[in-house]
């Protein structure tokens, strides 16, 4: 396994709490080729444009590893909605105007990136969809990791207490955790209060 120094990504630019694209990651790129040559793999698997996703690309193709791609976030939707308070000022219609540019602009940039890859992977079938036909590369939908089967509601044994509403993932506005305090109105409003949430995960919209 390959360690790389667990220090403050700088130069960096922030993306998200805990979460930079390391301007400089280019110094790993002696260590991690001569760890990709030892250890010889027959693929390589990336999760996107990262700093280390852009490398490992890199080497896949300088070393003629087979590379594969998956798709984790919706950067385009995530890039619009970060935008949204620098447009703010800016009239209705304008705004609109300049947030789908910024969508779209960023969707092509991505899926031009992705087009690197032998294999793609998504998980749900819009986004397979959608990455055929804007990469012609053949796209994978990417299953879930939860057994239903053996996570099924109807083997609940519910001790007395709140029932809890779960969250785990980012804390960030791509992700919609602003929902929850729709769901609390709602449930409030049908007089419901014998709940509570849990949430795990980091971000911008942390309390």
């Amino acid at each position: 396994m390959l360690h790389l120094e667990r220090k403050r990504r700088w130069p960096s630019f922030y993306l998200d709490k805990n979460h930079d694209f390391d301007l400089l990651f280019w110094r790993y790129y002696d260590k991690i080729r001569r760890a990709l040559r030892e250890f010889q793999p027959d693929v390589v698997h990336i999760t996107g444009p990262s700093d280390l996703g852009i490398m490992g690309a890199l080497l896949a193709h300088q070393l003629g590893v087979p590379l594969a791609a998956s798709w984790h976030t919706n950067i385009h939707e995530h890039a619009e909605l970060r935008a949204a308070k620098l447009l703010r000022a800016l009239p209705a219609p304008w705004r609109a105007a300049s947030g789908e540019s910024i969508r779209k602009g960023s969707f092509a940039a991505t899926a031009r990136f992705y087009q690197i890859a032998r294999l793609l992977f998504a998980p749900n079938c819009e986004l397979v969809s959608l990455l055929e036909k804007s990469t012609g590369k053949p796209c994978a939908l990417m299953g879930r990791g939860v057994d239903t089967t053996l996570f099924d509601p109807a083997k609940r044994d519910r001790s007395p207490g709140p029932f809890t509403l779960g969250l785990v993932g980012r804390l960030t506005v791509e992700k919609n955790v602003r929902l929850l305090v729709e769901v609390e109105r709602a449930l409030l409003a049908l007089g419901r209060k014998n709940f509570r949430f849990l949430i795990v995960g980091q971000g911008v919209l942390e309390p």
